[in-house]
């Protein structure tokens, strides 16, 4: 779609959930085929002084619940699983697998102590996953478990997937990580330091709450449009308005929510 808005020379703006989970509310990352419009929405960019303040207050609660919590088995590598049919999994023409990456993760489980993580909305693997993390004496972490406490665990020193944007998060918390898949997309804002994707053009500005504010539309579109209509009236900043609407909670533990498992999402 991308490719025909441009060839027709048609301005967009493109929304793309950010794979940044962890803060008050889930967001957007905004793109556009247009630079003045790039521009507007680059001056609403949630920065990532505010990430790393999130970072913090999750750093601080794993502390303060290990205090009091039982010792659960820690691991050196995490690998962190996806629902199996998601956009994000295809890479030359087909989706992609952990079990397509079986000598890489044979290797990993060599050097240290590992452990997968399935995502909520697939808890199950599906037999042959299932059969090799058995091969391979790879335990499962409980997919209600909090990620952001296994992210917080000094024990961690790498976590490793196809495409997750757990990947994207765990790097805000000092770790390194393994894609199996190249990059497509980057993510606004990014550690410092961190590897970009080959395709500039894709790079999706994360914008935090603002975008709920017909204002924010108003200003983005004003170079475009022949007249836009601000109101003036922004919606107050809600903690959880839209990770409530959604259900979305499969990264944060005893939120209120309940993780449904679509059956589009169950491996066969």
């Amino acid at each position: 779609m991308q490719k025909i808005l441009n060839r027709l020379d048609i301005p967009f703006v493109d929304i793309r959930w950010h794979p940044l989970r962890f803060l008050d509310d889930i967001f957007f990352g905004f793109s556009s085929n247009r630079r003045e419009m790039s521009a507007a929405i680059a001056s609403y960019a949630l920065s990532g002084q505010e990430v790393d303040f999130h970072v913090g207050l999750h750093r601080a609660a794993a502390i303060r619940r290990s205090a009091f919590n039982k010792k659960r088995p820690s691991c050196e590598t995490l690998i962190v699983g996806q629902t199996p049919f998601d956009a994000s999994l295809i890479h030359d023409g087909r989706i992609v697998t952990l079990l397509d990456h079986e000598d890489s993760i044979a290797e990993l489980a060599k050097i240290g102590s590992i452990a997968f993580r399935p995502h909520p909305f697939s808890p199950h693997p599906g037999p042959s996953l299932a059969a090799f993390l058995e091969q391979h004496g790879i335990p499962h972490v409980d997919s209600d478990i909090d990620m952001y406490e296994l992210l917080c665990d000094d024990s961690l020193q790498r976590v490793v997937g196809l495409s997750s944007g757990t990947l994207d998060e765990a790097a805000f918390f000092g770790l390194p990580v393994t894609r199996f898949i190249p990059e497509r997309f980057r993510y606004l804002p990014h550690v410092a330091g961190a590897i970009q994707a080959d395709n500039e053009s894709l790079v999706y500005t994360g914008v935090y709450h603002a975008f709920l504010s017909v204002d924010f539309w108003a200003d983005i579109f004003r170079s475009t449009l022949e007249r836009t209509w601000p109101n003036g009236n922004p919606i107050p900043f809600k903690p959880d308005r839209l990770r409530h609407v959604n259900g979305s909670y499969w990264g944060l533990l005893n939120t209120g929510g309940i993780n449904l498992v679509m059956s589009y999402n169950t491996p066969e």
